[in-house]
C-alpha cells in the first residue's frame, strides 16, 4: 500500500522539524505496517514569518486530509494519522519454526565406558 505525506514548509526550524518527522514517520509506517509512504516536501517560499503564520505553515497531509497544521506533528502523530486513515494493521513478523537437526551418524543412545 502506498500513501504520500505532503509537507508544506517555509523556511523556519518548526518546518525543518516537520519535515523530518515526516521522513522519521514514512519509516516506521513501512518497519511495522508494510505501507511504503513518501514524503513530498512542498516548499510555500514565504519568507516573511507574518505571512508564514497567515499561511498556518507548516502543514502535513495525507489524502487531503490535513494531520497538523502551523507546527510539526511527532513521528508517533503522522503514524497514528496515516493508520487511521488506510484503516491499516501491523504486518506480523514471520514465524521461524525450530529446527531439528539430526545427525546420522550418531544414534539417540549414548555409550559411557567405565575408564
Amino acid at each position: 500500500m502506498d500513501v504520500d505525506i505532503l509537507v508544506f514548509i517555509g523556511f523556519d526550524e518548526e518546518s525543518d522539524k516537520a519535515l523530518r518527522n515526516a521522513f522519521r514517520a514514512a519509516e516506521i509506517l513501512r518497519e511495522l505496517y508494510g505501507i511504503n509512504a513518501y514524503v513530498v516536501p512542498i516548499n510555500t517560499w514565504i519568507h516573511d514569518p507574518l505571512r508564514q503564520s497567515i499561511a498556518a505553515i507548516p502543514q502535513v497531509v495525507v489524502r487531503g486530509r490535513v494531520l497538523a497544521r502551523s507546527r510539526a506533528p511527532a513521528p508517533q502523530e503522522i503514524v497514528e494519522g496515516v493508520v487511521r486513515l488506510l484503516n491499516a494493521h501491523p504486518v506480523p513478523e514471520p514465524m521461524v519454526p525450530a529446527a531439528v537437526f539430526e545427525d546420522p551418524g550418531q544414534s539417540d543412545a549414548v555409550a559411557v565406558e567405565n575408564a
